[in-house]
């Protein structure tokens, strides 16, 4: 059995640049295999191939399979962006104000090449009382509806190229009703700088909110889990995510860093930051001021820090239950816990893929009755 964190270990020198021979004990077919999947896990295709001279020593078959993935990258952003300039133009005209957030505004901001950050969609913050423009936009310009809660919209665009691109639109800085108030649409946009290495009327959340929302999703994903390669998986340690954390992290001036340390504490997220910083300290070596790492592990747990880190599912939930507003919150809240993906149904029990979803479905619901016996009386389930 080949342990994947052998070959993490040979791909994270790769990706810092150290050119190093294949090791002999990862020749096998199974092997290279394993490494290509790793490579994909972590997203560092494109950035594994950006210089030759890194892998010129690997195997020739996965060269091949890097190289063909990296390709393949680099052709979807440069679809990407095309798409995302035609919809930034469109919202211009039709008085819509939006941000660029998470993985794009990282990728068109601290990435040395766009097309490293490897993702699936684009995050869009619009106001809230800007939706229906933003929606009526979306339309006009050949985006449709694909998915939708009380707290944010997926749309997907068919370029009939090949590829379909996926927009999230977001009126709230989260689509967790419990985190949904980390900032504020108006606070988002109060932050806003240029981005315009996407486009010349591109905007994105200026870099301390966008730090806290980078952290916040690693803490996320680690919780919930999310897609890769049509599979949902629960690790949230992928080194392009680690190496966006690096990559902010040097631009970060003095000013920058202590505002960084204040609003996570004031935020309530003061552990999720240093966890995502001390993970970047331990794999690209990242330069974090002491004062600023004492002030984030000096702080107590806040709100964000105990829906995270301490709370348990039927602890997360009553906290998501407490921060829906009306009817249509809580009933889309009930229905997304009682009727996941299959994607999600598969991977929490494996051993029942074969069959049909609703009995997938009938095992969760008979579990809950001890789930909530376990959380009332202290039990983390």
């Amino acid at each position: 059995m080949i342990a994947s964190g052998t070959i993490d270990a040979v791909l994270l020198a790769a990706l810092r640049g150290e050119a190093l021979a294949w090791p002999d004990a990862l020749q096998g077919e199974e092997a290279l295999a394993l490494a290509g999947e790793r490579a994909g896990f972590h997203g560092i295709e494109l950035a594994l191939c950006r210089d030759e001279a890194v892998i010129a020593d690997w195997p020739e078959p996965l060269r091949d399979r890097l190289r063909d993935a990296a390709r393949l990258q680099a052709l979807w952003e440069v679809s990407h962006r095309r798409t995302l300039i035609a919809l930034l133009d469109a919202f211009a005209q039709g008085g819509v104000d939006v941000l660029v957030t998470k993985g794009t505004a990282l990728a068109y901001s601290v990435y040395p090449d766009p097309a490293l950050r490897r993702r699936g969609d684009t995050d869009l913050l619009v106001r809230p009382n800007q939706l229906k423009d933003a929606r009526k936009v979306l339309r006009e310009v050949g985006f449709a509806p694909d998915s939708a809660s009380v707290l944010q919209e997926d749309w997907c665009f068919d370029t009939g190229a090949g590829f379909v691109h996926m927009v999230d639109l977001h009126w709230h800085a989260n689509s967790s009703f419990a985190l949904r108030q980390m900032f504020t649409a108006e606070e988002g946009f109060a932050s806003a700088h240029p981005l315009p290495t996407l486009a010349d009327n591109a905007l994105a959340i200026g870099p301390i909110l966008l730090f806290l929302q980078d952290a916040l999703n690693h803490a996320l994903h680690r919780a919930d889990g999310y897609n890769v390669e049509a599979r949902v998986v629960r690790e949230s340690e992928r080194y392009i995510w680690t190496w966006g954390t690096h990559l902010q992290a040097l631009n970060f001036t003095e000013v920058q860093w202590q505002a960084l340390g204040d609003e996570a504490c004031s935020r309530g997220m003061a552990h999720i930051c240093l966890a995502a910083l001390v993970r970047a300290q331990s794999v690209f070596g990242t330069d974090v001021p002491p004062a600023i790492a004492q002030q984030l592990a000096s702080s107590e747990h806040g709100a964000i820090d105990a829906y995270l880190l301490d709370a348990g599912t039927m602890e997360r939930f009553a906290a998501n239950w407490r921060g829906s507003t009306g009817w249509r919150g809580r009933a889309d809240l009930v229905r997304r816990n009682l009727l996941p993906s299959r994607d999600y149904m598969e991977e929490l029990y494996p051993g029942m893929v074969a069959g049909p979803l609703g009995l997938m479905y009938l095992r969760r619901w008979l579990s809950l009755p001890l789930r909530i016996t376990g959380w009332m009386v202290g039990g983390r389930h």
